[in-house]
């Protein structure tokens, strides 16, 4: 059975000991870059672990400079708790701070603070070191559940702090089984033999070798040739573990920090979201459309703030708007995100994705919806959506609550069987009963209007109307609100009128038909006759729902009772002969090649008689 895999974050200033103390606790040297080495400071995110029989501990070492604090957001959005490390020479600095207020606006539930360097001063220093520690924590409301001084150099409170981490660590749940499999990607790049390789935290389900993945916002998909975690090769991986992922079919530079990796049939790009955001500092007054950054999973994109319920806040202060990005991302409802001034760059907030998929919201309006939106119950989340919206396509509300297709599936009876939703299978959508009560008002008043407007016509056709509509349409005729008169919808009150021209005309026809016998006008000569050519389709039709009319082909109608003259004679042929030729049923008839023709392929489109080669055969 595979080991379960926690992932800690370090975070703090720069320079207080952070990857030296993952080195002592894993003999692993997290600074992966030149540079890092020559100027002995963390650049980019660096990763290492250690192991025990039962569990692996992997770490996530992030910068502490502040130019680099970008880098730092892309490690932090994966970790299931955080070390927060303070140098005792140097105590809460700029950096400790603005990491400590990210962990928070992260939600990070568990953070525990390391003072490191404890060689490098004396007990009173120590003791002033960590009241600022327990100061630090108390203005943010926290409080320390465990405090930890230890030294790199002469190794005091390693083993200590490291068998802690194991035990902390095997109390963490962190296997996400309703999300679908997804990985947030932190690097991509290339290995001989072998072409480009993706790293990153599995956040979600499980990635095999040969599955297919999709890259968004790319939008390309491609399968998984290896997996290597820890640098060991393995045939499947499962959440939460950090795990490298060989992608052949992608070339490097189409990969980028920021973008998503998901095994599921569902596409999360968006350019707007709808969120709630908590604006701790960075400005005076905080108005509409101000344009931030914002730090997301691992992507850092640029964005205005849409706010909601005025033109501007004040700050401190908390409240729901859109965040519209200036390129495609790829993000998901309930996901935390950091919000940094845009120019120069701090931090000056967090937020929450409430919808990743809504629609644009224009004025100072919409509150109430987002509200309703602020949960972290996925029931509570569709029907807000659904109650918005009116009508939602299943595929769509999928990747707006991001949740896998079988948890998907059973949510989705869940509130059709308690009759919460509407359900429409031909259409693939979700519809709310508020909807469905304005929609049966709208269909309703459709074919009235339809009906007032072409009083001579039997009814509205039925194909004029949408899948969805029809689903809306087809329960009103069920509960004989609208009729269904073969291929046309109309009220239970309506009856098709013809003025007393009309009508004239109507008898016209009738007569021209039937004076024709089994050869009446075709359409060429029923137009001349008819200047309205639009009447005489509406006439036509007319006499085959009343059945006076029989249609043989698009130019050809035949009265009805010459119709049935015509069927109980060839039903007479047809017992003496089950198989014939045109010219053996030609006299039986007495009519030209033209009319005869056009009856017998009547009568195969009836499936009453086949053809075959130059004959025919009776087969009903």
């Amino acid at each position: 059975m595979p080991k379960k895999q926690v992932i800690v974050g370090t975070a703090g200033h720069v320079d207080h000991g952070k990857t030296s103390l993952v080195y002592k606790l894993t003999g692993i040297d997290a600074d992966r870059w030149k540079e890092e080495k020559l100027r002995g400071i963390t650049i980019d995110i660096g990763f290492a672990h250690m192991d025990a029989e039962d569990i692996s501990v992997s770490f996530i070492d992030v910068p502490g400079h502040k130019d680099f604090v970008t880098n730092m957001l892309a490690g932090v959005h994966s970790i299931d708790f955080a070390i927060l490390v303070i140098a005792a020479d140097e105590s809460v600095m700029p950096q400790t701070k603005e990491h400590f207020d990210i962990l928070n606006l992260l939600g990070i539930e568990h953070i525990f603070p390391v003072i490191t360097k404890i060689d490098l001063v004396d007990e009173d220093m120590l003791s002033l070191v960590q009241l600022e520690v327990e100061e630090l924590f108390e203005k943010a409301d926290r409080k320390i559940e465990r405090l930890f001084k230890v030294s790199s150099v002469r190794g005091d409170g390693i083993d200590e702090f490291k068998n802690f981490l194991f035990n902390f660590a095997r109390k963490i749940e962190n296997f996400n089984s309703i999300r679908p499999a997804f990985i947030n990607i932190d690097r991509s790049f290339i290995i001989k033999g072998y072409g480009t390789v993706i790293t990153g935290t599995l956040m979600a389900g499980e990635f095999r070798v040969n599955d297919e993945i999709t890259i968004l916002p790319l939008r390309k998909s491609g399968k998984i040739r290896n997996i290597n975690t820890h640098g060991e090769k393995t045939e499947i991986i499962s959440a939460k573990k950090r795990a490298a992922l060989n992608l052949p079919d992608f070339k490097k530079e189409e990969i980028k920090r920021g973008n998503i990796a998901i095994k599921d049939n569902i596409d999360i790009t968006t350019q707007i979201i709808d969120a709630k955001i908590k604006v701790i500092g960075g400005y005076s007054s905080f108005k509409d459309l101000t344009r931030v950054r914002v730090s997301i999973g691992t992507e850092d994109a640029i964005a205005r703030v849409k706010l909601l319920d005025g033109k501007e806040k004040k700050v401190p202060f908390e409240t729901y708007c859109q965040l519209r990005f200036e390129e495609p991302i790829a993000c998901y409802t309930g996901e935390k995100f950091i919000l940094r001034h845009f120019s120069p760059l701090f931090t000056v907030g967090g937020g929450v994705v409430l919808d990743n998929k809504p629609g644009k919201r224009k004025g100072y309006k919409g509150v109430d919806f987002l509200k309703e939106k602020d949960s972290e119950d996925f029931e509570k989340i569709l029907l807000a959506i659904v109650k918005e919206e009116g009508m939602v396509g299943l595929k769509e509300l999928r990747e707006r609550l991001f949740i896998n297709e079988n948890h998907f599936k059973n949510l989705i009876n869940k509130l059709k069987n308690s009759g919460r939703i509407i359900v429409l299978k031909n259409a693939e959508a979700v519809l709310s009963f508020d909807y469905y009560s304005i929609l049966t008002e709208k269909l309703t008043q459709r074919v009235r209007e339809f009906q007032e407007n072409n009083p001579r016509k039997q009814g509205i056709p039925y194909a004029y109307f949408s899948d969805s509509e029809k689903y809306v349409l087809d329960s009103l005729i069920a509960k004989k609100k609208l009729i269904k008169n073969g291929e046309v919808i109309h009220t239970p009150d309506f009856k098709s009128k013809l003025s007393v021209d009309e009508n004239r005309e109507f008898d016209k026809l009738i007569s021209l038909l039937e004076k024709g016998g089994l050869t009446p006008p075709m359409m060429n000569v029923l137009s001349a006759e008819f200047k309205d050519k639009a009447l005489l389709k509406d006439l036509l039709k007319r006499g085959v729902e009343e059945n006076k009319i029989v249609r043989i082909n698009a130019d050809f109608y035949l009265a009805t009772g010459f119709y049935n003259e015509f069927l109980n004679k060839f039903r007479s042929f047809a017992k003496k002969k089950t198989e014939f030729s045109l010219q053996e049923i030609k006299p039986v008839f007495n009519i030209s090649r033209r009319y005869l023709v056009a009856l017998l392929e009547h009568l195969d489109g009836e499936s009453i008689t086949v053809k075959i080669g130059e004959k025919r055969k009776v087969i009903k």
